[in-house]
């Protein structure tokens, strides 16, 4: 559809409430939707030069994206306007912000997503956070990296959530020093697939990281630090933690594996890779962590059916999703994924909806348990 022919069409529909549209619309459509009276919730993609100004001042829920401009210049986010609004995700394809853009003091939810591969390190937005004083959640992903705009978010005094990802070792680097002193701060996830920090780095940060009490869920994947360093003896501390996942190298022996233990309010716990998961580790993991719903052991240090009992008394186990690590059987084993007998020791989680070991159990296992299921 062509712009006259949307705008003609949006402009008959007048009594419409919520709209989705994208394909990077120009200032002649946003007009037009900026007339639609009824309108509270939409999703949008605009164009680097579209008039933001036009959005319709009632909208309440606000899901934007705005693309870059050619030259790699700030693009203005002018949305005073709204007074209205409380819910805002918005993404820019551009290097950043204009430091003249507004966002609306009413805001109670805010999602900050940056997509140019050059991002600033001081993130997409020239926030004027003390303004925000509804601000209650905020979300960002790869952005704000700055321990300085970091900082800044402690100033909202109703802001109770924020959620913070870091998509390079580099930014994680930057903002760690602000980690410990947001008391608001519930969630964090650092993903890097380059090379790991080296140990002299990677205790710093991690120290950083233990100094974040407040957490509640934490994402550490790939290699963001040094297998030689023991992550996982650094978290002993975030004693509120209730949901963990860590992939690539960690925990790389059984004691640090162990450590894991302390966290005792974990409903959700993932470990990818790990070879000091291994069936000693696996099964106090079991025995101590009595909360978990989730668990998800994938590619890890265990070999064999020993940890199943121990994962069978978890009765508040919702999903499970297990597999031998990527190059096992090794050349000196010669045994085969685990069979019906062994299946059964899992027949003791009453609550269990989910269930993943397609590399674990034997496919023929697994099929005379989803033919039980279905005959009951």
């Amino acid at each position: 559809m062509n712009s006259s022919s949307l705008t003609s069409s949006l402009a008959r529909l007048t009594g419409l409430r919520e709209l989705s549209l994208w394909g990077s619309l120009d200032s002649t459509c946003l007009a037009v939707v900026g007339q639609l009276a009824q309108l509270t919730r939409t999703s949008i993609e605009t164009t680097s030069d579209c008039d933001l100004r036009l959005l319709p001042p009632q909208l309440q829920h606000l899901n934007m994206q705005v693309g870059g401009k050619e030259d790699g210049g700030a693009v203005t986010v002018a949305l005073g306007h709204l007074s209205a609004l409380q819910d805002l995700s918005l993404a820019l394809h551009c290097s950043k912000a204009a430091a003249k853009s507004s966002l609306p003091t009413s805001i109670t939810a805010l999602t900050l997503q940056h997509t140019a591969p050059d991002a600033a390190e001081d993130g997409v937005l020239q926030l004027d956070m003390p303004s925000l004083h509804n601000l209650q959640e905020l979300v960002t992903h790869d952005c704000l990296h700055g321990s300085e705009q970091l900082l800044a978010l402690a100033a909202p005094p109703a802001l109770m959530y924020i959620s913070l990802s870091h998509g390079s070792v580099e930014h994680a680097v930057s903002a760690a020093p602000a980690w410990p002193l947001l008391p608001a701060l519930r969630a964090l996830s650092l993903d890097d697939e380059d090379e790991p920090l080296p140990p002299e780095l990677s205790r710093p940060l991690l120290q950083h990281l233990a100094a974040a009490t407040s957490l509640r869920q934490l994402r550490f994947f790939n290699s963001s630090t040094d297998e030689s360093v023991p992550m996982c003896a650094y978290l002993t501390g975030l004693t509120q933690l209730q949901h963990l996942e860590v992939t690539w190298q960690h925990p790389a022996t059984r004691a640090d594996a162990l450590q894991l233990t302390l966290l005792s309010l974990l409903t959700a716990l993932c470990i990818g890779g790990g070879e000091g998961a291994d069936d000693t580790a696996v099964v106090a993991l079991a025995l101590r962590l009595r909360r978990l719903q989730q668990l998800q052991l994938t590619d890890c240090g265990f070999l064999t059916a020993a940890v199943l009992p121990a994962i069978a008394t978890l009765a508040r186990l919702t999903a499970l999703v297990l597999s031998f690590p990527r190059l096992w059987p090794v050349p000196e084993r010669e045994e085969e994924p685990l069979g019906q007998e062994d299946l059964q020791l899992l027949t003791p989680l009453r609550q269990l909806r989910k269930l993943n070991g397609e590399e674990f159990f034997s496919k023929q296992a697994l099929q005379e348990l989803w033919d039980a299921e279905q005959g009951r």
